[in-house]
């Protein structure tokens, strides 16, 4: 296994934890969905769940290489609505967001990346 590190500025963790919050109060959804009464901490847990899921996800292949500046990944509900790409970089240090997790493979020269998001409205 490999282990990465990704980093999300706090102005845009910020942005998209309030996005996401906005849109789950939107929708209204009812109780048994998981955006049921969901709460700004959550929201911005969201994100990185988002983020680990749709990374993981991509590095479960062999091929995998997190360093291609062409990969978008989906940010999923509940906004169905925003990309990111990741791009590699040195880490920042410990007062910027981030999260270290571990993939199956990355052919990539980065261990360290940051989230850019690219809203699709």
């Amino acid at each position: 296994m490999n282990e990465i590190t990704v980093w999300i500025n706090a102005a845009t963790l910020e942005r998209m934890t309030q996005k996401i919050f906005a849109r789950s109060q939107k929708i209204t959804p009812s109780t048994r969905n998981p955006y049921s009464g969901l709460t700004v901490d959550q929201s911005r847990e969201f994100v990185w769940k988002n983020v680990k899921k749709e990374v993981t996800q991509h590095c479960s292949s062999p091929s995998a290489n997190l360093n291609n500046l062409k990969l978008a990944l989906i940010f999923g509900a509940p906004l169905d609505d925003t990309v990111f790409m990741l791009t590699g970089c040195e880490f920042p240090g410990d007062s910027v967001p981030h999260e270290t997790f571990s993939v199956e493979y990355n052919e990539g020269a980065s261990k360290t990346f940051i989230v850019d998001f690219y809203a699709m409205v």
